[in-house]
C-alpha cells in the first residue's frame, strides 16, 4: 500500500508540476513542432528503390570431371548461410561499384544522373564510387536464397536505375567468375590441341619415310606388343601432364581473382604449410607411385588393388585439403578481405592439393616409362629407330584425341555455364521518398518537444528558486499552511463587466481595476476564494487554544506577495463572524490597507506614537460591520525605531482591551527590520507565500529573521494559487456546500 500511494503521490506531483508549468510545456512542444515541420519541410527528399537477386544452388554437371573435377568457386554445392552472406559482401564490393559507374557513365542518361553530375566538382573518381557504395544497402531475406538490394538517390527514377544498374553489374559479374575458369581451361586446350596436330603429323611423316628407305613393314609382334605398353603409359603420362597443366591454369586464374580481392592474401595461401600437411604430401605421392606400379603389372582399372589404392588416394587427398583449410583459416583468421573470399581461398586450396596429386602421378608413371625406354634402348638400331618412330606416332594420336575430348567437354561447359545469380524482381521507381518520414518526423518531435517541455517544467518547478507547491512551503518551514488562496485574476475580470463602487466603466481586459477590488470577500462572501479566507480564519483560531491570539502580525519574505491583501481579506471574515476587529497599517514605508478599507482618516500609527491625537481621533470606522483601520499616518524617516519603541508596545496593550483581534500589516521581513520588531510582540505571525513569486530563499530567510527574536510563528498562507493545477476539487467542495443564501459565516 505504501508502495502504490508513493506511485500516485508521485503522478499527482507530476500532473501538478505539468499544470503549474503548462505553458512552458506547451511552449515546448510547439517550439519543437514548428523545428521539426521546417526541417522537414527544408530537407531535401531522398528516395530508395529496391531490386531482388535469387543466388540459386549449385546444380551440378557431368561429363567433364576429368578437366573440372571440382566446381567453381561460387558454386559450392553446399548453400548456406554463409554463401548468402558472402554474395551479400560482393555486392558491397569496390569491384562492383566500380563496374556500376563505368555503365553510368557510358548510358545515355550520364549527364542526368547527380551522382555523375557531383564528379564536375572537385570529386575524383574514387569519390564517386565511394558515394555510391555509400546509398546501396543489402538485405538478405530471412530462410531464402534471394538478397534486396536498396539504392538512394535524390529522384524517384535515378534510384530505379541505379538499382538496376547495380543487380545488372552483379548478375554479369557473376556469370564472368563462373565462365572465366573454364573459358581459361578451353583455350589452354585449343593451343595443346594444334600442337599436338603439328607434332603428330610430323610423327607420322617421319615413320613413313623411314619405313619407305629402309624397306620395312613393322615390327616383331613381341617388341610391337612392348611398344605398344610404352605407348599406353605415355598416354597416360601425357593425360596427366594435360591435367598438371589445366589444373594449373585454373589455379592462376583464381588466385588472380584472389589478389584483385585481398592483395598480398595469395602468397600467404601459397605458402602456408606444417609438417603434417608435407607428411600427406609425401604419401599422397608414395600412394601414386604405387598405383602406376599396379597399372604396369598389368592391373586393370577395375581390379580390386587398383579399386583400394583409389580410396586411399581419395582419402590422403581429403584430409590434406581439409587441414590445409584449417591451418589457412587459423592464419588468416584477422584479415578482413577473407570475410567474403572463403570460398576461393578453399577452392584454391583445393586446387593446390590436385597439383601435388598430378604431379605425383606424372612422376610415377614417368618412372615407368623410363624402365621400358631402357628396355628398348637393347634392341637392333634399326627396330629401336622403327619402334620409336611408332611409339611417337601412338602416342601423339592418343594425345591428340584425348586433348579433343577435354576441349569439347570444355566447350560444352561453357556454353552450359548460365551463372548462379539471376534478377526476379526488378527495381520500379518509389512511390514517395524514404527520408523525410513526415508523419514519423513530426511524432517523434512532437514527443521530443512534450518530454523537453516537462523537463523544463521539472527544472524551472525545482532547481530555480520559487515556490510552487504546499509540500515544499511545509518542508522549507516545518510549519503548516493555514490557508491556500486562490487567484483572484477571475473575479477580476469578472467584474469587468460591472461599474466600480465609483461608477466607473472598467475598459479591457487589462483594465487598472480600484484598489477596493481585491476585497473579494466582502464583492462576492460565497465564492470560493471568500471560503478559503474563512478556513484561513479558523485555522487561525484553532492555533490558540492554550493561549489566545489576539494580536496577529501578517508578513511576507519580500515584496509583492499579497500580505496586504490578505490581511484585509481575513480581517473581512473576522468582522462578519461578529468578532471586533482592527487592521493596523504598521507598514510604515508603502502603507495601502487604508485604501484597500477605504479610510479617509489622514491621522494613523505614527500620530499615536508622537502623541498628536488620542485612539478615538486616530481609528477609522469602516463601512463592514464590527472592522475598524488604524492607518499608517504620515510616514516617518525613522520607521523602525517607532515600531520597536515602548510606546508601540503599549499601544498594542491598548489594543488588545478594545478589540477581539489586531491584524499588523507589517513590511516584508527580509528587507527590513519592522516586521521582526513587532513580530516579538504578537501573539503569532503570519507569513504570505505567493505561487511562483516567493523564493525558497527568502523564505527560508524569513522564518529564520523571525526564530531569532522569538517570534511565535504559527504558519503559512499560500497565496495567489491557480485552482487548475489541482487545487480545483477543494474548492468546488465549498460551491456545493455553501450558497448565497446560506447564514453560516
Amino acid at each position: 500500500m505504501d508502495s502504490l500511494d508513493g506511485s500516485r503521490g508521485g503522478s499527482r506531483e507530476l500532473l501538478l508540476v505539468i499544470l503549474r508549468r503548462k505553458w512552458t510545456v506547451l511552449g515546448a512542444f510547439c517550439a519543437a513542432l514548428t523545428a521539426t515541420f521546417l526541417f522537414t519541410l527544408l530537407t531535401s527528399p531522398i528516395y530508395e528503390a529496391k531490386a531482388k537477386v535469387m543466388v540459386q544452388p549449385e546444380r551440378g554437371s557431368s561429363g567433364i570431371e576429368g578437366v573440372l573435377e571440382t566446381q567453381s568457386y561460387l558454386q559450392t554445392g553446399t548453400f548456406n548461410v554463409s554463401v548468402i552472406n558472402n554474395q551479400v559482401e560482393i555486392l558491397k564490393s569496390w569491384t562492383i561499384a566500380e563496374r556500376v559507374i563505368e555503365r553510368l557513365q557510358s548510358s545515355p542518361y550520364a549527364n542526368r544522373l547527380s551522382l555523375l553530375s557531383a564528379k564536375k566538382g572537385n570529386l575524383t573518381r574514387s569519390h564517386v564510387i565511394q558515394k555510391f557504395r555509400q546509398s546501396v544497402n543489402v538485405i538478405p531475406l530471412r530462410e531464402a536464397d534471394i538478397i534486396e538490394v536498396r539504392v538512394k538517390a535524390p529522384s524517384a527514377w535515378e534510384a530505379q536505375i541505379l538499382a538496376n544498374t547495380l543487380a545488372s553489374a552483379y548478375v554479369d559479374e557473376n556469370l564472368s567468375v563462373v565462365r572465366g575458369e573454364v573459358k581459361e581451361v578451353k583455350s589452354f586446350l585449343q593451343d595443346q590441341i594444334s600442337v599436338v596436330r603439328d607434332r603428330l603429323a610430323k610423327s607420322e611423316e617421319n615413320l613413313r619415310a623411314f619405313k619407305e628407305k629402309e624397306k620395312v613393314v613393322s615390327l616383331p609382334e613381341e617388341i610391337s606388343s612392348m611398344v605398344t605398353q610404352v605407348a599406353y603409359f605415355e598416354g597416360l603420362y601425357n593425360q596427366a601432364t594435360t591435367d598438371l597443366a589445366t589444373t594449373q591454369t585454373r589455379l592462376d586464374h583464381l588466385k588472380e581473382l584472389l589478389e584483385k580481392q585481398t592483395g598480398t592474401l595469395v602468397e600467404d595461401v601459397a605458402e602456408v604449410s606444417t609438417p603434417v600437411i608435407s607428411e600427406m604430401r609425401k604419401e599422397l605421392a608414395d600412394l601414386e607411385s604405387i598405383r602406376a606400379r599396379y597399372l604396369a603389372q598389368g592391373y586393370g582399372e577395375t581390379h580390386q588393388k587398383m579399386a583400394e589404392i583409389d580410396n586411399r588416394i581419395r582419402e590422403t587427398k581429403s584430409r590434406l585439403v581439409e587441414s590445409t583449410k584449417k591451418l589457412v583459416s587459423a592464419q588468416l583468421s584477422g584479415a578482413d578481405p577473407l570475410a567474403f573470399s572463403q570460398e576461393l581461398v578453399d577452392k584454391i586450396v583445393s586446387l593446390e592439393t590436385e597439383v601435388v596429386t598430378a604431379n605425383a602421378r606424372a612422376e610415377a608413371l614417368r618412372n615407368i616409362i623410363a624402365y621400358y625406354e631402357s628396355q628398348l634402348e637393347k634392341l637392333p638400331a634399326k627396330t629401336l629407330e622403327l619402334a620409336r618412330l611408332e611409339r611417337s606416332a601412338k602416342v601423339d594420336e592418343n594425345v591428340l584425341m584425348m586433348l579433343m575430348q577435354k576441349y569439347e567437354e570444355a566447350r560444352i561447359r561453357e556454353a552450359g555455364q548460365i551463372g548462379n545469380v539471376r534478377v526476379i524482381d526488378p527495381a520500379r521507381e518509389p512511390d514517395s521518398p524514404v527520408r523525410p518520414r513526415k508523419k514519423l518526423n513530426l511524432a517523434v518531435g512532437g514527443i521530443l518537444g512534450l518530454m523537453l517541455g516537462i523537463g523544463l517544467a521539472y527544472f524551472r518547478n525545482y532547481l530555480p528558486d520559487t515556490i510552487e507547491s504546499t509540500e515544499a512551503i511545509e518542508r522549507i518551514s516545518s510549519s503548516p499552511v493555514l490557508g491556500t488562496i486562490p487567484e483572484i485574476k477571475s473575479v477580476r475580470s469578472r467584474l469587468q463587466a460591472r461599474r466600480s463602487p465609483k461608477g466607473e466603466k472598467l475598459q479591457g481586459a487589462n483594465a487598472a481595476l480600484p484598489e477596493r477590488t481585491r476585497l473579494i470577500t466582502q464583492i462576492e462572501t460565497w465564492s470560493p476564494i471568500s471560503e478559503a479566507y474563512r478556513t484561513l480564519r479558523t485555522n487561525i483560531q484553532f492555533t490558540g487554544i492554550d493561549s489566545p491570539v489576539k494580536t496577529i502580525l501578517i508578513s511576507s519574505p519580500g515584496p509583492s506577495e499579497g500580505k496586504s491583501t490578505t490581511v484585509a481579506n481575513l480581517a473581512i471574515t473576522m468582522a462578519q463572524a461578529g468578532a471586533k476587529t482592527l487592521v493596523v497599517d504598521s507598514d510604515l514605508r508603502k502603507p495601502i490597507v487604508d485604501s484597500l478599507l477605504n479610510s479617509k482618516n489622514t491621522i494613523g500609527l505614527t500620530n499615536l506614537l508622537r502623541a498628536e491625537c488620542t485612539l478615538d481621533e486616530a481609528i477609522a470606522v469602516t463601512d463592514i460591520p464590527n472592522l475598524s483601520v488604524l492607518g499608517s499616518g504620515p510616514l516617518p524617516p525613522n520607521p523602525s525605531e517607532m515600531l520597536g519603541s515602548n510606546r508601540m508596545k503599549s499601544l498594542i496593550a491598548a489594543l488588545r482591551e478594545r478589540f477581539d483581534y489586531i491584524l499588523l500589516d507589517s513590511p516584508p521581513v527580509v528587507t527590513v527590520t519592522d516586521a521582526a520588531l513587532l513580530a516579538a510582540t504578537a501573539d503569532a505571525t503570519l507569513l504570505v507565500v505567493r505561487s511562483g513569486v516567493s523564493s525558497r530563499e527568502g523564505l527560508a530567510r524569513a522564518i529564520s529573521l523571525l526564530g531569532n527574536v522569538r517570534a511565535r510563528f504559527v504558519g503559512t498562507v499560500f497565496n495567489a494559487v491557480d485552482i487548475g493545477l489541482g487545487y480545483g476539487h477543494y474548492f468546488d467542495y465549498y460551491r456545493y456546500y455553501r450558497s448565497p443564501g446560506d447564514s453560516r459565516s
